[in-house]
């Protein structure tokens, strides 16, 4: 036990054992008449020797095992450095894309658009349940909706996934059927300023034997604080598992498709005196630029455990991303409408 644990323990331990001994003191004559009561009742109370404390912030945000490491490992007993941010962190931080769990991991800070630095590398590689793939091309950000958690390998990764960022890596989890988790279901809505609408249906099921199934759909629309920025984002996901026993085979069909008008965000501009010479909310982009992504998954993973110390597993993964955009590129501030004032 920590030493708030032993501290907290030694508490209650006092709790327990003090009301006996005042009940001796304040009783002198009923003890007196009643010496085996006092014996027996001190005799119980000496046979406590297991006072066990439970708080919640022994078991939050923890998970019992890593996949990062090639193989489901205790965070405990792997020899590797990585931070697991769990889908309860993810609900509780009330995070809605990738770039806002990034200040939780140390050393690791936001680049650009959807880009990240580990350790002060670029972060090039990133991983969907193992492997190389990512449905996020280019400068799409990766979406939490249909992710179960997201782990990041600190250090050089070289060894197990080859040729990689030195800082680390990332691996995102996705959502998968549970047989065990029976029947739920999570339907949300989302409403908010600068026309933000949109909502959220989350539905695992059992199919009877030993089959689940799970279906899942995200969209959410919403304007900028820039002028001609607007973000609308669509993701469609659905599984179907078969869990027998020694072995699983997991389905997976995800569809994701991002409508990221402007998205190309810049400073505004300063005089040499740093005050603006233009609007905060301005854009260098024009109405219509835009920055798009259309992405198809088709996934299939098979586990099996023959033996309690054997595990062996494969995933083949189809991915299909297309990114287009289009911008224009300002090469200097100019008066274009002729009334003296740069805009």
């Amino acid at each position: 036990m920590t030493k708030y644990q032993t501290a907290k323990a030694a508490l209650l331990c006092s709790a327990m054992i003090t009301p006996p001994l005042a009940a001796q003191s304040t009783g002198a004559a009923a003890s007196d008449a009643e010496p085996s009561a006092k014996v027996e009742e001190a005799v119980e109370t000496s046979t406590i020797n297991e006072i066990i404390v439970t708080s919640r912030a022994q078991n939050l945000y923890r998970v019992d095992k890593t996949v990062t490491g090639k193989l489901p490992t205790e965070p405990l007993l792997s020899s590797q450095n990585i931070t697991v941010i769990t889908s309860d962190l993810i609900q509780d931080q009330g995070a809605r894309d990738a770039r806002e769990l990034y200040r939780n991991i140390s050393g690791v800070s936001l680049f650009s658009y959807g880009g990240v630095t580990a350790r002060g590398f670029r972060q090039e590689e990133v991983f969907f349940d193992g492997l190389r793939g990512d449905p996020y091309a280019g400068f799409s950000v990766p979406q939490l909706f249909n992710l179960d958690r997201v782990e990041f390998l600190k250090g050089p990764a070289g060894m197990l996934y080859g040729p990689g960022s030195p800082g680390g890596l990332f691996n995102y989890v996705t959502k998968k059927p549970d047989l065990d988790a029976g029947f739920s279901a999570d339907v949300r809505g989302i409403i908010g300023n600068a026309d933000r609408i949109g909502g959220s249906a989350d539905v695992n099921v059992p199919l009877g034997g030993d089959f689940a199934a799970r279906a899942g759909l995200f969209y959410e629309d919403r304007g900028l604080f820039r002028f001609n920025a607007s973000s609308a984002i669509t993701i469609a996901d659905a599984g179907i598992s078969y869990d027998p026993g020694p072995v699983k085979v997991v389905l997976q069909a995800i569809k994701i498709v991002q409508e990221l008008d402007g998205n190309r965000l810049r400073g505004v501009p300063v005089d040499n005196d740093g005050r603006f010479i233009a609007d905060r909310r301005w854009n260098h982009n024009e109405p219509e630029d835009f920055l798009n992504l259309d992405s198809d998954v088709l996934q299939a993973r098979f586990e099996a455990t023959p033996f309690s110390n054997v595990t062996f597993d494969a995933t083949v993964r189809y991915n299909r991303a297309v990114e287009t955009q289009q911008y224009h590129e300002p090469l200097a501030l100019f008066d274009s409408t002729g009334d003296g004032r740069i805009d």
